[in-house]
């Protein structure tokens, strides 16, 4: 006997793909079902309609997913690279990875940041991608290799003791999970106003509220809501505050580890738009980690690969998607769920 299966995924390419009935829900609701190539070509429910426009697709712009009204006007920036003359940034040299059981997390992992780029790491689970931003980060030591950033080396620096360098402030990490990430104990208040303390040396008063709700403004997060707890805000109000939270002390270095995997596709459109509207406006490099390849290529320059802890392929994002150069790249482009062209 056949076995009937419901997938409830946030990926509308993977509901496509392998689902022969779509049902979609707003609210608690069923607000439309029919099968997939009908469903996304002709939505009829508005709700849906939203969804499938703030699908990302190997053509799509950050401004497409989003509806006009909720567009989030920028400021006025070159979209070019910072030219070849730019001081690095970040630059990381031979870096190596090795666990305490043997195994090797990352070997001979180099790569090169200029201020305000955005680098997307990419690869299959399992790849080396979360382990070599948090050395990045210096969440955890390196086995080899040299950590440059702005010219000073921070790879020597154990990382239990990295959060006394002055530089802690200039690198910050937005988890993938606000569920895990934010203090449960902690208000919204709480959260975003936590690294002012510890690593600005900030005291509470007017000044400390002032730059908590400054950086509650910034990403859209309403004032009310920052006497809340975690368990109080929505999944898009909490991946705001992990947003703030990481731009409180004014970095230059923001490193997304899957930032919007846990979000629906429409609230990841919001905070795809606000991440970059941050970059733009205030210079800021990204390291983006992601398994998906269409944020990573509407957000970032470059790309890098990794393969089981290796780099297998690096370049210009864009170029990159559209014509690999290497067996496994193809593979994890050809891998992107979507959504099927309509019948002509």
């Amino acid at each position: 006997r056949g076995m009937a299966t419901i997938l409830i995924p946030i990926d509308l390419g993977r509901a496509a793909r392998y689902g022969a009935r779509v049902v979609v829900m707003e609210q608690g609701r069923l607000v439309e079902e029919a099968e997939p190539l009908t469903l996304f070509h002709r939505p009829q429910h508005p709700y849906t309609r939203r969804l499938v426009a703030a699908s990302p697709t190997a053509t799509s712009r950050i401004e497409d997913l989003v509806p006009d009204g909720e567009r989030i006007p920028l400021v006025a920036v070159t979209e070019l690279p910072p030219p070849h003359g730019t001081p690095l940034l970040l630059d990381v040299k031979a870096v190596s990875k090795r666990f305490d059981d043997g195994t090797v997390g990352v070997a001979d992992f180099s790569m090169t940041m200029r201020g305000g780029e955005s680098v997307g790491l990419v690869g299959e689970s399992g790849s080396g991608k979360s382990t070599t931003s948090r050395m990045i980060c210096r969440l955890i030591d390196a086995s080899a290799g040299e950590i440059l950033f702005d010219g000073q080396s921070i790879g020597q620096i154990p990382a239990r003791d990295f959060h006394r360098s002055e530089l802690r402030r200039d690198i910050q990490i937005v988890f993938q999970d606000p569920n895990d990430s934010l203090n449960p104990r902690y208000t919204a208040f709480d959260c975003i106003a936590h690294p002012l303390l510890r690593l600005m040396n900030m005291r509470s008063g007017d000044k400390l509220r002032q730059r908590v709700e400054e950086c509650a403004d910034r990403v859209g997060l309403p004032r009310e809501l920052l006497s809340r707890f975690p368990h109080q805000l929505s999944g898009g109000q909490k991946a705001r505050v992990g947003i703030a939270r990481a731009i409180a002390c004014k970095p230059r270095l923001l490193v997304l580890d899957e930032p919007t995997a846990a979000l629906d596709v429409s609230v990841q459109a919001v905070v795809l738009q606000l991440l970059n509207k941050l970059r733009r406006e205030d210079n800021l490099a990204f390291l983006f980690v992601s398994h998906d390849l269409n944020v990573v290529r509407m957000m970032c320059d470059r790309t890098i690969v990794l393969r089981t802890g290796v780099i297998v392929e690096q370049g210009e994002s864009r170029a990159l998607f559209a014509n690999p150069q290497t067996d496994y790249t193809r593979e994890l482009v050809d891998a992107v769920p979507h959504i099927a062209p309509a019948p002509a």
